[in-house]
């Protein structure tokens, strides 16, 4: 599928309505829903966009450079689907009554137009080929649109991979996010866009045991949901966060204690790391049971191994052994 056709013309910056489809407002329309997105709204959506002072100081001096992409809208006005930051600062500059510096225009942008009758499936596909990749879209939006173009505008996921150039499999996480995403919206009210960061960089062991059942994928909300300020999964890559998560995975008494129990991550973490331990060297739990029954000899017993010197030997050796382990794992 391809643009049906499209010509650059001048247009007045008056003329261009921002655009409320535009992917970076994705995170109003999928987990505020709010559909009837008004100009004032994007307008206000725009200006918290950390990149715009810097944005703004290159157009003040230099102008739009590279066109903006628009769609006619059959009454003298163009809707803004790619470049609505641009146009939001010459709005900006226009209003501010900023003078240009010579040769640079603030009224007037050039732009690439498409047609009104262009299907709104291929302006959705256009947004996101000029939008992939942009660090002000990110992962979240990029998993926004495929799951539009899968799930409301019906295309295969071979198609969708095919129009964004990327692989089945990437179409197919990004679906799987995504989904998991809005589950865990509905299921905890937490609407913030950057907890899709512990979908769709989970590591593949936490992904896993999320997916193995409901109660898992359950539980797994509980621990990065901000539950009375407290929340006990805090990132996804730092300490305390689901690298070191997906270790407590394979220990049932660590993974307890994190959830039922007041254990941070870390602490869970060390009971894991304890537990192999016991798991792979046994003999380890029965050193303080053995500590404890040779603490409580008996004088009988104490006689007894007076008089067997085998008994004695090994003593030795287990007081030279403990010695040599206490001095290595003290270095």
């Amino acid at each position: 599928m391809s643009l049906l056709e499209w010509s650059q013309k001048e247009i007045e910056v008056k003329d261009l309505l921002l655009d409320p489809g535009n992917p970076r407002f994705f995170t109003l329309q999928q987990l505020h829903g709010i559909t009837n997105l008004t100009q004032e709204q994007l307008l206000k959506e725009i200006e918290k966009d950390e990149e715009i002072p810097t944005l703004l100081k290159s157009i003040k001096k230099s102008g739009i450079k590279d066109p903006i992409w628009v769609m006619e809208m059959g009454d003298g006005r163009y809707l803004v689907f790619e470049g609505n930051r641009r146009t939001f600062i010459l709005r900006k500059l226009i209003e501010e009554k900023v003078r240009p510096p010579r040769g640079v225009r603030y009224d007037t942008v050039v732009a690439n137009v498409i047609p009104k009758n262009t299907s709104e499936t291929e302006v959705l596909l256009q947004r996101a080929r000029l939008q992939a990749g942009k660090k002000t879209w990110g992962a979240f939006n990029e998993a926004a649109v495929t799951w539009a173009l899968r799930h409301e505008h019906h295309l295969e996921e071979e198609d969708i991979g095919a129009e964004l150039q990327i692989s089945l499999r990437e179409v197919r996480e990004r679906l799987e996010n995504f989904r998991l995403f809005r589950e865990y919206v509905n299921a905890t009210k937490d609407t913030n866009p950057h907890k899709f960061a512990f979908f769709a960089q989970a590591p593949g062991r936490v992904k896993d045991w999320i997916l193995d059942s409901t109660e898992n994928k359950e539980t797994y909300f509980q621990l990065i949901t901000p539950v009375n300020g407290k929340q006990k999964i805090r990132s996804v890559a730092t300490k305390g966060g689901l690298r070191d998560f997906q270790h407590i995975l394979d220990d049932p008494d660590a993974l307890n204690a994190l959830v039922k129990e007041d254990y941070t991550v870390e602490e869970a973490l060390e009971l894991a790391k304890e537990s192999d331990v016991r798991k792979s060297m046994p003999f380890i739990k029965r050193l303080g049971h053995l500590a404890m029954n040779l603490q409580n000899l008996t004088r009988v017993q104490i006689e007894q191994i007076r008089k067997d010197k085998r008994a004695q030997t090994d003593l030795k050796k287990l007081k030279k052994a403990c010695d040599d382990v206490i001095a290595k794992i003290s270095k």
